[in-house]
């Protein structure tokens, strides 16, 4: 496994946490969000994480 570092600016997001107030815990990695619009209609936003 090898680490990357950055020192200045800004660094690719690969995942992400919340911990709210009541002990829930959410969890996102940057495989869960869609960046290209494939066959979606335009009116759809890309990069955005699909909920059923």
């Amino acid at each position: 496994m090898t680490v990357e570092r950055y020192r200045c600016g800004r660094a690719p997001l690969r995942w992400a946490t919340q911990l709210f107030q009541n002990g829930e815990l959410w969890l996102a990695s940057n495989t869960m969000i869609v960046r290209e619009r494939g066959g979606r209609p335009e009116w759809v936003p890309t990069r955005f994480i699909p909920a059923v």
